[in-house]
């Protein structure tokens, strides 16, 4: 295993590598986000005091104040995108209002500043106007004298923060309000920003070892979304999202739920009233709709499957194709049901036996809801189903509840026998940013690993749902990826509140593209015509982030440089 300034020296010339060599497509450069392979140099500037007060020798700063007088030395260049920053601070912070400045805008009118002072807390604070304003959120952390090395990870607009090697907490979105009770604003985490650092009281400081490196794990589609709600078409009004995405003879197939409010709402979820859709494209770009749409229509006031979703699309053992999809009686998400085609276009039949599998019995993962979820066939002729169940915590002291990942085979796709080790996508450890449930949706195999794309969330006074990854060589021990894919958009991407329930494909260049449910910020506008609507987006995921899967896979308690 190489070192972690190895690795890290590797990535970045393979990132590089990809980003300077020959494009296999005439439109990936123009259609896909070019990241930056490396950030430039600092060019550091006195915001506030004088430059003088600072000594600068390579990655070593020291600080001198006079007197208690505000010292402020931004980078003078932009960090961009996701990215990695880490330093280490001698002696640590004494004061709330000094330490690492983030996103900071030139005027110093935004930005963020974390703090680890003075009582055992590493503090999330913003920058507002020229001054150290409010506080985003505080962690609590294990006392330490001497140095302190802070490393902060950002993939988009969702932060992790380590202390001493140590996981501390993440949050998405830090510019919200999480006041009481919270509230949603306009307002994105910047695409680009100044880093720096800020000393306030008369001492000497030393920050040594600074390190900044930009973090390529994918690139978005620079029009996204790709697949938006139709104009006039009803059972789309309230928006789409995805459900799966099949290939046959040169032909993509994107599946995918429409919602829209109809009476009685009492039996309806949050989202209302849903039916299945299909869009087909030969690029991945283009995309018409089906002529059969919707393809599959929601059940009776009092079925099990009064609203539904499209899980996934396989073909039959007798080559029909068949529509997997979970359903919900205004009560519960109660299982799952299985339609059947003669065609990918559909329209498809739902099967008189449904639901095909329901939840657990009472103490189970799965004894609440069964919902959303995914399956392919095979090599042994069989299907997998990877499946979201959710349980309630009888001993809160002891477990957790939420939605966990479960799996069941099947020779037929009626009968359905779960496993028993259930559940195999168990929850991520507490302050991550999916520790509140792993909602499995899509899964491709590539060489000898399974790779199922899901969606988790953090257990945060805001709710962001953000997908990522999980691979497996036996479907059933699965490593999960430590960041978020596709990432929470910054400025004014599409995609800033929700990325969620991510579907693959493989694109006509043999790149992995995921699709997934993209949302603004500002945009649960229950305005007629509001543009902002749940709808697709599409990114591409970058053979280095799955080839390289352990460089970035760092263990939570493990020390890693960066530099």
């Amino acid at each position: 295993m190489p070192n972690s300034a190895t690795t890290f020296r590797l990535v970045s010339c393979l990132i590089f590598s990809l980003l300077s060599c020959p494009l296999r497509a005439q439109t990936t450069r123009t259609d896909w986000r070019q990241n930056a392979a490396s950030f430039d140099p600092p060019h550091w500037r006195a915001a506030k005091g004088s430059l003088d007060w600072w000594k600068i020798d390579g990655k070593e700063l020291s600080c001198t104040l006079p007197q208690s007088t505000p010292a402020w030395l931004l980078s003078g260049t932009p960090t961009s995108g996701s990215w990695v920053i880490e330093a280490t601070f001698e002696p640590p912070f004494l004061y709330r209002d000094e330490g690492l400045l983030l996103n900071t805008a030139h005027d110093l009118s935004s930005g963020l500043l974390v703090s680890i002072g003075p009582f055992a807390k590493l503090t999330l604070l913003r920058i507002k106007n020229g001054e150290v304003d409010s506080v985003v959120i505080e962690f609590p952390l294990a006392p330490a004298l001497g140095s302190r090395v802070v490393r902060v990870t950002r993939v988009g607009a969702s932060y992790d923060f380590w202390v001493d090697g140590i996981f501390v907490g993440n949050i998405a979105n830090p510019l919200q309000e999480r006041v009481t009770p919270p509230h949603w604003t306009d307002e994105t985490e910047p695409e680009s920003g100044e880093y720096g650092f800020i000393f306030q009281r008369q001492r000497t400081r030393i920050v040594r070892d600074v390190s900044v490196q930009p973090l390529n794990l994918e690139q978005k589609y620079v029009h996204n979304p790709v697949l938006r709600p139709l104009d006039g078409v009803e059972w789309e009004e309230k928006g789409i999202f995805t459900g799966s995405v099949m290939k046959e003879s040169g032909v993509y197939y994107l599946y995918y739920s429409g919602t829209h409010e109809t009476p009685p709402a009492n039996d309806q979820p949050p989202e209302g009233i849903t039916r299945a859709g299909v869009a087909v494209s030969k690029d991945l770009r283009n995309w018409d709709r089906g002529p059969n749409n919707p393809i599959l229509q929601e059940g009776a006031p009092g079925e099990w499957d009064r609203a539904l979703q499209v899980g996934c699309v396989v073909r039959t053992p007798d080559k029909r194709y068949a529509l997997l999809y979970d359903g919900f009686n205004g009560k519960r998400w109660g299982g799952v049901g299985v339609a059947y085609a003669s065609s990918p276009l559909g329209p498809f039949e739902k099967y008189p036996g449904n639901p095909v599998m329901t939840t657990g019995s009472a103490g189970q993962f799965d004894g609440e809801h069964v919902h959303l979820h995914t399956c392919l066939q095979l090599n042994d002729g069989r299907y997998a189903l990877l499946y979201t169940g959710f349980g309630l915590a009888h001993d809160p002291s002891k477990e957790r509840a939420g939605d966990q990942g479960g799996l069941a085979f099947s020779s037929d796709l009626v009968h359905w026998k779960k496993y028993e080790g259930n559940p195999v996508l168990a929850f991520a450890p507490v302050g991550t940013f999916y520790d509140a449930h792993l909602r499995p949706k899509g899964i491709l195999k590539r060489g000898e690993w399974y790779y199922l794309f899901f969606e988790g969330a953090h257990n945060d006074k805001l709710w962001f749902d953000q997908a990522s990854i999980a691979r497996s060589k036996d479907l059933i021990h699965w490593e999960k990826f430590p960041y978020p894919l596709p990432s929470l958009g910054t400025g004014q991407d599409y995609d800033s509140i929700v990325t969620e329930w991510p579907v693959p494909a493989i694109s006509p260049e043999g790149d992995m593209v995921l699709f997934y449910m993209c949302l603004p910020l500002g945009g649960y506008s229950q305005m007629p015509n509001d543009p902002n609507k749940l709808s697709i987006c599409m990114t591409h995921l970058l053979n280095s982030t799955l080839d390289h899967w352990d460089d970035y896979a760092t263990p939570l308690t493990s020390v890693r440089k960066l530099h």
